[in-house]
């Protein structure tokens, strides 16, 4: 068995388990508010970590400063990156197999990953050489903007995997 595998299993046994079906099942509304804040985040981490690389690739927000602007988006990307990780915390504790055994999953955090590592390094080193960015730059920040944009489809993919998969 996988390691993910085995993890789904120890949280399916596990009372944390039954304590997230329980309140996913009995809170009214308690699904669609924590999906509502899981899209919402999403948004605001596209917001704060996607529209600084427009300025770096020169198409948005020409009249801001780059530090400036990541000084400002930044704490709220990061903030919705929390938000992100109790919501979707919840969904996977609820329903591990479904998607610890899923491997769009893997694909999305893997998106993910890649996407915190560029935006992270591109910030860092864009603050030094800002306002003139280099074609290097540039080129990252694209590939940041194409990792961000494949967790979103990645994730949006999750709940349809049986579509890609299917065999009959």
């Amino acid at each position: 068995m996988s390691v993910l595998g085995t993890l789904a299993g120890i949280i399916a046994d596990s009372p944390l388990r039954d304590a997230a079906v329980h309140a996913l099942g009995n809170v009214p509304g308690l699904p669609p508010l924590l999906q509502s804040l899981h899209i919402l985040s999403i948004v605001v981490v596209i917001c704060a970590f996607v529209v600084p690389q427009f300025k770096v690739m020169g198409i948005a927000a020409h009249r801001q400063l780059y530090p400036e602007m990541l000084d400002r988006l930044t704490p709220w990307g990061c903030w919705a990156l929390v938000v992100l990780l109790l919501t979707g915390t919840v969904f996977i504790i609820a329903r591990p197999y479904r998607y610890l055994g899923n491997p769009l999953v893997g694909i999305k955090f893997g998106f993910l990953a890649g996407a915190l590592l560029l935006t992270w390094l591109l910030a860092r080193r864009a603050r030094q050489s800002a306002p003139l960015f280099t074609t290097a730059q540039r080129t990252v920040a694209l590939l940041t903007v194409l990792s961000w944009f494949g967790v979103v489809f990645s994730a949006r993919w999750i709940a349809y995997v049986d579509y890609l998969f299917w065999e009959g």
